[in-house]
């Protein structure tokens, strides 16, 4: 083989590599990039064990359950219990501002008669 030959395959193999390299490179970069997306989501949904060092991080099915739990009545510590009782001690509170407002009203006509006698000339 003479040295033109093999400069030849050299170059030609170079180009080949190259070729290659130019052509699956970007589906490489966006298969690692999904791959690396992918293993986060599974990570998320399916939750991580304890290592050392961190506390296990719970999975998306058991945090829903969670919050499920939370929107739901049981012994009184839930969202949902609490939101009830403050439903409550509002609807309360706004009986008795209307019977403040009655009791304000009933007591203007009042001052208005009152006023009205006053002045009122007696004859």
């Amino acid at each position: 083989m003479t040295l033109e030959a093999i400069a030849a395959a050299v170059i030609l193999a170079a180009s080949i590599v190259t070729a290659l390299g130019v052509i699956f490179l970007p589906g490489y970069k966006k298969t690692k990039e999904f791959l690396s997306w992918f293993d986060h989501f599974r990570r998320d949904w399916m939750g991580e064990e304890e290592a050392p060092g961190r506390d296990a991080v719970p999975g998306v099915m058991e945090r829903l359950n969670k919050l499920d739990g939370e929107l739901s009545q049981n012994s009184g510590k839930s969202t949902k219990d609490v939101v009830n009782k403050l439903l409550y001690k509002q609807e309360k509170i706004e009986e008795k501002v209307d019977l403040m407002l009655e009791a304000f009203v009933e007591m203007g006509e009042r001052l208005i008669k009152i006023e009205d006698s006053l002045n009122t000339p007696k004859d």
